[in-house]
């Protein structure tokens, strides 16, 4: 059997997609895509960045969550679970977070204000400052200030709202940007 193309039907016409304008090039200039939107703008290396940070955040945090869990099962001891959620915090988790502030910010500074902005940045401010709280408790507990009950109490009550918070947050940004 001969595997000839055949003529497209008049139904299958109507699916196929218009054929892709290139806009004309000057000699000598490289080709650089099509236009970008302002959103697409936003979205390019520093958007990148900013959603590998919170990426990394939301891992630090979850991770954090299996140490707190760990020391009040009783899987560990619950000083070394202070000390672990203490050196995370110190060398992996706020390096983050500080990263995010500074992509954020200026992710905010070039992009121009809207309604729908607004509630992406409360909600990622939001888990920000709640996750900044929680460093205090966790940085008092290690360091016996206090009673470490309560740290751990705190800890646990606070540190559930970051992980929603910022899942809101990346999703008004995803929508925000275009992905959904």
């Amino acid at each position: 059997m001969v595997n000839c193309p055949r003529k497209p039907t008049s139904d299958e016409s109507l699916t196929t997609p218009p054929p892709v304008s290139v806009p004309p090039i000057s000699p000598g200039e490289p080709y650089r895509g099509p236009a970008r939107s302002t959103i697409q703008r936003l979205v390019d290396g520093l958007g990148s960045l900013h959603l590998a940070l919170v990426a990394l955040w939301g891992g630090v945090v979850l991770v954090e969550s299996t140490i707190e869990a760990l020391g009040e099962r009783g899987h560990i001891e619950t000083t070394a679970a202070a000390r672990l959620h203490q050196a995370t915090d110190r060398f992996i988790e706020v390096p983050t977070l500080i990263g995010i502030v500074i992509t954020g910010l200026l992710l905010w500074q070039r992009s121009e204000w809207s309604a729908e902005l607004a509630p992406k940045i409360v909600f990622g401010l939001a888990a920000v400052l709640a996750n900044v709280v929680t460093v205090v408790y966790v940085e008092r507990r290690a360091r016996n200030i206090g009673d470490p009950r309560r740290a751990t109490l705190m800890i646990f009550v606070i540190g559930a709202l970051v992980f929603p918070l910022a899942l809101i947050a990346t999703y008004l940004g995803g929508g925000i940007a275009g992905w959904w």
